[in-house]
């Protein structure tokens, strides 16, 4: 109780008039404003270290500045997808152009045998 009203400021009658999940959310929102708060900190302290007049070679990024709790969540560095997850992402792209049956095909045939 009091990470919700002394950390995120919800007012006490607010608190207890809430249901636990609306008190949850309002934290939420607490804690992801004060990670964008610090993600900016970490921008703008990059780009003031990049613009100082180094070389470009040495140039950071944001996340290489320095560590947030967040940077977990993110999987900063770590591959995006599998090798099997690509090989199938492939073969959906070559099957896209593929012709497709048209599901009426068979009615018409149906049709053309009455005829």
């Amino acid at each position: 109780m009091d990470f919700y009203i002394a950390e995120c400021g919800i007012l006490p009658d607010l608190f207890w008039r809430s249901t636990w999940k609306e008190n949850e959310l309002m934290a939420e929102h607490h804690l992801l404003k004060k990670f964008l708060y610090w993600e900016l900190v970490r921008f703008n302290s990059t780009m003031m270290y990049n613009t100082s007049g180094i070389k470009k070679g040495a140039m950071i990024k944001p996340h290489q500045m320095f560590k947030l709790p967040q940077d977990d969540l993110l999987d900063i560095g770590k591959p995006k997808s599998t090798e099997n997850e690509y090989q199938s992402f492939v073969q959906k792209v070559k099957n896209f152009n593929r012709p497709v049956k048209n599901p009426l095909d068979h009615y018409k045939k149906k049709q053309d045998k009455k005829s």
